[in-house]
């Protein structure tokens, strides 16, 4: 499985400083295997929001749901799926 290579490319793309069109998107993602607020909630958004492309990240335990404004060009979905998928997680597009 290439999750690893995904993770790894996200987190490493190169930051553009030229003024370019910003296109947002936001996906709300259903997570799965969040025991606790602290740990998981927010080990999730630290990490989601250190990744290059991710504009904001807001997990809700008690939801079990994370929503994601990214863009596009920078980051997938998959790619942030596969993110939150090598925390330990499992996660899915909410339909």
């Amino acid at each position: 499985m290439i999750v690893g290579s995904l993770n790894a490319h996200a987190q490493s793309a190169p930051v553009n400083t030229k003024k370019q069109k910003t296109t947002e998107q936001k996906i709300v993602l259903t997570i799965e295997g969040m025991s606790c607020q602290k740990g998981c909630v927010d080990g999730i958004d630290h990490t989601l929001r250190g990744t290059n492309g991710i504009i904001k990240s807001k997990t809700q335990f008690e939801k079990s749901t994370s929503v994601i404004t990214f863009n596009p060009h920078i980051i997938s979905k998959q790619e942030i799926i596969a993110i939150i998928q090598d925390k330990g997680y499992k996660a899915k597009e909410k339909s």
